[in-house]
């Protein structure tokens, strides 16, 4: 009798330490949730079939991008929202060689961490993902690309991530630099992280 209490005992305590997270729906970004239909949200926007320059590359004709407004573009395939993309970009001095990792993290860590955290919680990873620092390429240029990453799992049925991708453009006549926030809310297999290297 009181081994069978203490393996109860043991049992109820190693379950304690091994538990595995509640599911999490998936949040809705820029006022979209992923599931809704092209029929209630899509009929009065402008969208269209893919082509085949696009990024992500698709050429599945029951896909449609939709554009919402100016920074978010909708994804439906087989008329159900897949992928929620809101972008931003700002535009300011020329960065110095050198400044451009540090640039990144900053936005990362000052202001684009606090709203997507909320939103999607602690991220699955965070890295630099582009180092294209050489000035001399043929358009003058060079960018870097932070990347944080949320992967779809047993207890989450969506991914999400946000690309953040500064680029410094060093013409004689007007040197400048761009940032672009990309986030990204998608189906598992939807979300197209790499697109964040390019």
């Amino acid at each position: 009798m009181a081994r069978d209490h203490w393996f109860g005992a043991v049992t109820f305590v190693v379950a304690a330490l091994i538990s595995i997270p509640d599911r999490q729906s998936a949040p809705s970004l820029g006022g979209y949730s992923l599931g809704q239909e092209w029929m209630v949200i899509g009929r009065t926007l402008p969208c269209r079939r893919p082509l085949a320059n696009d990024r992500p590359r698709t050429l599945d004709t029951l896909v449609r991008f939709c554009r919402a407004n100016d920074s978010t573009q909708l994804t439906f395939h087989r008329d159900v929202l897949t992928r929620i993309e809101v972008q931003s970009e700002a535009s300011g001095p020329p960065l110095a060689p050198g400044d451009d990792e540090r640039h990144v993290t900053h936005v990362w860590l000052s202001t684009v961490s606090q709203r997507a955290e909320p939103l999607f919680g602690t991220p699955d990873s965070v890295s630099i993902v582009k180092h294209d620092l050489d000035v001399s390429n043929t358009f003058g240029q060079r960018s870097i690309a932070l990347l944080a990453l949320w992967h779809s799992a047993t207890y989450r049925t969506w991914s999400a991530h946000v690309c953040i991708k500064a680029t410094t453009r060093s013409s004689i006549v007007e040197p400048s630099s761009t940032t672009r926030i990309t986030t990204v809310l998608a189906r598992p297999g939807w979300a197209y992280p790499e697109i964040c290297a390019f």
